[in-house]
């Protein structure tokens, strides 16, 4: 009690909290002009791309990712809503597995040249 008033003493006029009216901030697509959600988005892009670049693929490399991964997702979601996070988070995936694809590819297309030249 005592701690509550010496801090009314110090802070007097504190804005006080206000929650949010509901969940979903937004429900159009009002995110792709927001700078912070492009900032977010490009971080996740990147996470979804280390795992193409990395030769052997260990479990604990790959966790770290995917915690990057999961914290920008959720900081999307935090800025501009859960369909900025479905939309951030989706078109991240779909680059990750375009690039482990297109990595796999050519390196399967290297390796028969070597078999067969080599």
């Amino acid at each position: 009690m005592f701690s509550f008033i010496l801090f009314s003493l110090i802070f007097p006029k504190l804005p006080a909290y206000r929650k949010p009216k509901h969940f979903f901030r937004t429900t159009t697509m009002n995110f792709i002009s927001d700078t912070a959600w492009w900032i977010t988005a490009a971080i996740s892009i990147a996470a979804a791309s280390i795992p193409a670049l990395l030769k052997p693929l260990k479990i604990l490399p790959m966790l770290l990712v995917l915690a990057v991964w999961i914290a920008a997702v959720t900081r999307m979601a935090m800025i501009a809503g859960p369909l900025a996070a479905l939309a951030g988070g989706g078109i991240s995936l779909l680059w990750g597995l375009f690039l482990m694809l297109f990595t796999l590819l050519f390196s399967g297309v290297k390796l028969m040249a070597k078999k067969r030249y080599g």
